[in-house]
């Protein structure tokens, strides 16, 4: 079947693409990456230990999950191998989190949402890689967590002295729960 010369490369139904079209992608997606970035990094602005609670505890609750520390490891040196690791600054503060869900539907954890102070009261963000490394079943980066069901996951930051405490959050958006570091985890 041939077409009439007079309609070759002519549609009437389709429109001319506006020159504003690559502007407004560029605009949304140019959002998104801002939102995103918000999103994450408001965890680690948060206040630790501000307006949370400040037991000595090592449990603790906040929205619908239930934290535990489970383990602190310092002064470790590596994570992974050295093709495949992380190697801190200083040191690393290894804090291992049992997380339950004790809600009554799926809650994301992640650990990111998870800050720290040093004794010197300087303020340490989990490191991401690191952290990656210990988890390398995925565990503990966005994790959905059915109600009810429990986590295992570790946590590492970056110190140049003693950690003290840390701050945990059942999201980016909430008020957070403070568990101390002690020298014995129970």
């Amino acid at each position: 079947m041939r077409l009439p010369s007079n309609h070759i490369g002519k549609n009437d139904h389709m429109r001319p693409v506006s020159r504003v079209t690559p502007w407004v992608f560029a605009a949304l997606v140019l959002t998104a990456l801002v939102g995103v970035g918000l999103f994450v990094s408001s965890a680690s602005r948060a206040p630790v230990m501000s307006g949370a609670s400040e037991g000595t505890t090592t449990k603790a609750e906040d929205g619908d999950l239930r934290f535990r520390i489970v383990d602190v490891q310092r002064n470790v040196t590596q994570i992974g191998d050295p093709i495949y690791g992380a190697t801190p600054r200083a040191s690393y503060t290894v804090v291992t989190l049992a997380v339950r869900n004790t809600g009554s539907s799926t809650a994301t954890f992640d650990g990111a949402y998870v800050v720290g102070r040093d004794r010197d009261g300087r303020r340490v963000t989990a490191d991401r890689e690191a952290t990656a490394i210990l988890n390398d079943d995925g565990v503990g980066r966005l994790t959905q967590i059915a109600a009810g069901e429990r986590i295992v996951t570790k946590v590492a930051f970056d110190v140049q002295s003693r950690m003290t405490q840390i701050q945990v959050h059942d999201s980016v958006f909430s008020r957070g729960a403070g568990l101390r570091l002690g020298h014995r985890v129970q």
